[in-house]
């Protein structure tokens, strides 16, 4: 659930960063300021910038009707070394024994 999460955070900041969304924030030479405030609005319109584009682009694929195929759901793996499964979580390393 984290990995899944975590995924669509550091989407989102590529996405703003990288000039996809129409920000670009992540260049500097783009924004030819200087100081905290005018970097931090500069981010803000960034932001908001990308978030309109995203929206945008979601109103499309609705007008559209393009739909979204559902998530692939995985059964979780069992862990490799039958040892882990059985320790605690803060127990310290298994000595293995040749």
């Amino acid at each position: 659930m984290y990995g899944t999460w975590r995924n669509v955070i550091e989407t989102r900041n590529d996405y703003v960063k990288n000039n996809r969304g129409g920000a670009a924030i992540g260049d500097h030479t783009r924004r030819p300021v200087r100081g905290f405030a005018a970097a931090f609005f500069y981010t803000a319109l960034g932001v908001v910038a990308a978030n309109a584009s995203m929206i945008r682009r979601f109103l499309g694929r609705v007008e559209r009707d393009e739909k979204t195929p559902p998530p692939r759901v995985r059964d979780p793996h069992p862990p490799r070394d039958p040892v882990l499964a059985t320790a605690h979580p803060n127990a310290p390393p298994a000595q293995h024994v040749a």
